[in-house]
Formats: structure tokens, sequence, C-alpha cells
């Protein structure tokens, strides 16, 4: 299966690629995945702006999935995903079975520390983390943690579902 992964931060798609990975190696994803890393499908963009659906509409025949990956930064999950879904009209047919919206309740980094309120200032507080190295923290998931955080858990259903 063909992934796109488009994500608000520069470092996510490596990041998220790695935790596939570790997915993978755990048995924990029993499909095989291959991200397409094209100019359009795996970068980082503005779920909630026009521009989405022409980089979408560019990838939408060269890729399997389509992720798109939004922060809430604690908003209300379903407000995030219907203004994201708003800029995605004409994809409408799409959505839940080719194009996946995961809204994590703050940020990724919540996949790092889970059940934690701005997982990324803590993460600066503690670690003196820069959103660069954000590939690296890969190896700190915590997939038992995670089954209780419903972006992962809508991740593992865009990755599994038929």
């Amino acid at each position: 299966m063909r992934i796109a992964l488009l994500t608000e931060d520069t470092h996510a798609p490596s990041f998220i690629e790695k935790v596939m990975e570790r997915l993978k190696e755990e048995g924990r994803l029993n499909v095989e995945v291959v991200v397409c890393k094209g100019e359009n499908s795996y970068r980082k963009i503005r779920p909630c702006s026009d521009k989405i659906r022409r980089i979408i509409n560019s990838i939408i025949d060269k890729c399997d999935r389509i992720l798109i990956f939004q922060d809430a930064h604690g908003e209300d999950r379903s407000e995030v995903e219907r203004r994201a879904l708003s800029h995605l009209e004409n994809l409408s047919t799409y959505i839940g079975k080719k194009i996946f919206i995961i809204i994590f309740e703050e940020e990724i980094e919540e996949w790092i520390l889970p059940n934690t309120p701005r997982p990324a200032d803590e993460l600066k507080r503690k670690e003196m983390y820069e959103k660069s190295s954000l590939p690296s923290y890969s190896s700190e998931v915590d997939f038992k943690k995670l089954d209780r955080v419903r972006s992962f858990r809508d991740f593992l259903y865009a990755l599994m579902v038929s």
C-alpha cells in the first residue's frame, strides 16, 4: 500500500514513517506500507487552506491512502475536522476510504508524551527538545499507552481499513 503523509510539521512525515516501521517490526502492522515521497506526498501543509485540494488532486491517483495530520491545540477535534473537511468538499467520496484526516488533541508530540497538555512544551522544558529532532523520538513512542489515544487509533484504522 502506497501512503502519502501530509502534516503541519516539516519533520513529522519522517517521525510517522519511523513509527510505522516500529509497528511493523513489533507485529502491530500487518500491511506492507510504502511511503510516497514525491514533492506533494511527503510534506508540510496547512490542512485548512484551499491549496490542500490542489495537492491532493495531484497525488490522488499515485497513492492508495492519503493521511492528513492536523493539530487541534486543545480545540474541539470535531470542529477542527469540520474546518479541514470544508476544504475537501469536491473530494468527499474519498474521505474515510482513501483520504483520512487524523486530528491530534494537541500536537504530534502527544504520541511521545500521551495525555500531557502541550506535550511539545513539556519536552522542551524537560529535554531541550527541538522540532528538528522529532524523528529521533520515534523510539520513545509507547504503543501500549497510545492505544488509548484517539489520534493513534485513527491512524491505525487508516492504515488497516480495507
